[in-house]
């Protein structure tokens, strides 16, 4: 099964990974978890661009090089993985770039869900996760993280637009069978377990 958490930077998506992947291999599931960007050595390298580079990079960029960690992700790691009956659970995947580099970044959503479909061979996941906050949890949480990578620094009102479009587009998601809407403002062993709830009725 393959499993995307999604959410603003701050929601808990990688610690949410850490515990429901423990979880899943503690009741006899083998489990892979991987993050975007990242996942691969090329995409470690791409993550490192996109989160440290110095010099200004546009959606139009951003966009092509989140696609081109995805497309490595998906060939290297993903598909073999699920292949094998693996669990895989994915902090990010191509909601955070329609998101991220369309709706803030005004890119063209025809054209992100193009790359993207050539990127992840038309890959959808079995369930998505969204962890959602309220704005002023995210920019709270983002601020005490302390981040200063390049979509940390940004300003509260970049946070604020950008967890708006959050619950923009999954209020849309066209895949609503296969949607499970946290309350992320809870505590940590609260989230975790309503996601195991959602995980199990999928199962079933």
């Amino acid at each position: 099964m393959f499993i995307v958490i999604e959410g603003n930077n701050g929601s808990g998506k990688s610690t949410q990974i850490e515990f429901i992947g423990k979880w899943l291999s503690d009741i006899g599931y083998f489990v892979k978890k991987v993050k975007e960007p990242g996942g691969t050595p090329l995409g470690e390298e791409i993550r490192k661009i996109l989160l440290e580079s110095k010099s200004s990079i546009n959606a139009e960029a951003q966009a092509l090089l989140f696609a081109a960690n995805r497309a490595q992700l998906v060939r290297e790691v993903i598909i073999p993985e699920l292949e094998a009956n693996v669990f895989v659970l994915c902090d990010r995947f191509v909601a955070s770039s329609i998101i991220h580099q369309g709706m803030v970044g005004g890119m063209m959503l025809s054209d992100v869900i193009t790359i993207n479909e050539i990127a992840t061979d038309n890959l959808n996941p079995h369930m998505t996760i969204y962890l959602q906050l309220s704005n002023e949890e995210v920019i709270a949480r983002i601020r005490e993280r302390n981040n200063d990578d390049n979509f940390d620094s940004q300003d509260d009102d970049y946070h604020t637009y950008v967890n708006n479009m959050y619950d923009s587009y999954f209020d849309t998601f066209n895949d609503k069978d296969n949607l499970y809407i946290i309350d992320a403002s809870r505590s940590v062993d609260e989230v975790t377990d309503q996601i195991k709830t959602a995980i199990m009725e999928k199962l079933e």
